[in-house]
């Protein structure tokens, strides 16, 4: 009887601490595949407001889709991780503009901090939508 319990509370274990690493920091070695999918903004800066919507997808495609200093936005970019790094280069039409790159400042599997260069280091924080 004694081993069952102590089987049943090293299992216990085992699903407790695996559900609390769903919040921890992840590595910087997955932020490439952790980013992929739809991130809403939570608290904004000066250029995205919160409820904007980044999506990341698997071919190196981005969308960003909200309001920029209270004007209906929508812009389509490719972008790379290359470490805590997102480079990426806005595309309208003919026109492609190469923009500094945002830095993962804290990213969880639900959540990511990012700042800026040009906002001079200010925050925006995010929420994985889906």
């Amino acid at each position: 009887m004694t081993a069952l319990r102590l089987l049943a509370v090293g299992m216990l274990a085992s699903v407790l601490s695996f559900v609390g690493c769903a919040e921890n920091e992840v590595p910087e070695s997955d932020y490439a595949r952790l980013l992929i999918g739809k991130w809403e903004v939570t608290k904004g800066d000066p250029e995205l407001d919160v409820g904007s919507v980044m999506e990341f997808q698997e071919d190196g495609k981005m969308t960003i889709a909200g309001t920029s200093m209270g004007k209906e936005e929508r812009a389509s970019a490719v972008y790379k991780v290359e470490g805590n790094k997102i480079q990426f280069t806005l595309q309208n039409g003919d026109e492609v503009e190469k923009k500094e790159p945002l830095t993962i400042k804290k990213m969880t599997r639900q959540s990511m901090v990012l700042t800026t260069k040009w906002d001079k280091g200010v925050e925006c924080e995010f929420k994985r939508k889906k």
